[in-house]
């Protein structure tokens, strides 16, 4: 989903496409409350209905968020500083990716 995010960005533009993103987002992570608090565990229905909209959640961010965030990361820095600043950024999102990972886990 992060190539059709890569066209989005010139066809739709920025703004929109983080609108998008967002709503598409918390009514997945909504509904998937919703179901989680009210149907029972034991249920193949509403287990499978999480995992579909688990599904369409990382489809909505791979498409939206995911690529967006390194575009406008390269675009705000100087030239000067560019390639620094990147590379800091890069660095700053694998450690915070790890963090994340290793603390859920």
């Amino acid at each position: 989903m992060t190539l059709p995010g890569i066209w989005g960005v010139e066809r739709f533009g920025r703004r929109r496409l983080l609108l998008v993103g967002a709503i598409g987002m918390t009514v997945c992570e909504y509904i998937i409350a919703i179901i989680g608090s009210t149907v029972p565990q034991t249920q193949k229905s509403a287990q499978s209905a999480e995992v579909a909209l688990v599904c369409f959640y990382i489809a909505f961010f791979a498409s939206t968020w995911g690529p967006i965030a390194w575009v406008i990361t390269g675009e705000i820095f100087p030239l000067q500083i560019r390639a620094k600043a990147m590379s800091l950024a890069v660095a700053s999102n694998w450690l915070w990716n790890f963090v994340l990972g290793y603390v859920s886990e």
